[in-house]
């Protein structure tokens, strides 16, 4: 019986994989190209042992890439107009995994403890980089507003817009919110179309 079991989480161990392989192949997150990556697609940014944690010893998704030490200055509205909208005053979860490489200072070939030092950097062309003042973003680490708040739709009706929960957090928004990074089927990784504002219309009722 155990055998049976082990051989089953394998299948679909390697079944996920392959839909994630599948979906990265070819676009910009695929680095199997580059010769730092020893022409992996995954291992640039997860691993399967070893992987980094947070502070507090919980999982981050088998991650493998450096995290950027760098200080951001958060999108500030919320935090001063809104009280009611609880918000990080610095990126974490999700959101500091994608901009350990979207800072613009935390290198792309710093994985798996190496190379010493890193090299490879994000190509700041076409506002890949959004660097450490993220005023003119749309908010991250921030709590989506309470059933019910007028301009907002209520949680339990989004579809393709994804609130993420992590350290004992709910209901967060995030870079990985509106971003897809194991899929470019939607232009900049979005998680849907944003044909007539359609992804912005997903939380926004305007």
């Amino acid at each position: 019986m155990r055998r049976v079991t082990i051989v089953g989480l394998s299948v679909l161990v390697v079944a996920y994989g392959a839909v994630a392989y599948g979906g990265i192949a070819g676009t910009l997150h695929d680095f199997s190209g580059e010769s730092w990556s020893g022409g992996q697609i995954c291992l640039p940014c997860h691993v399967p042992h070893n992987a980094q944690t947070y502070g507090d010893g919980s999982s981050m998704i088998l991650w493998n890439h450096e995290l950027t030490d760098e200080t951001f200055t958060m999108y500030a509205d919320f935090a001063t107009e809104r009280p009611d909208r609880d918000q990080d005053t610095t990126p974490g979860g999700p959101s500091k995994l994608c901009l350990s490489c979207h800072d613009g200072a935390t290198a792309l070939d710093a994985y798996g403890g190496g190379p010493d030092p890193p090299s490879e950097f994000m190509d700041p062309a076409g506002g890949k980089v959004l660097g450490t003042d993220l005023r003119n973003d749309h908010p991250i680490g921030i709590q989506y507003p309470a059933d019910g708040t007028s301009g907002y739709h209520d949680a339990s009706t989004l579809t393709d817009v994804k609130l993420v929960n992590w350290g004992g957090k709910t209901n967060r928004v995030e870079c990985t919110s509106c971003h897809e990074p194991h899929s470019d089927d939607f232009v900049k990784f979005l998680r849907k179309d944003n044909g007539g504002s359609a992804l912005c219309l997903e939380c926004h009722d305007k």
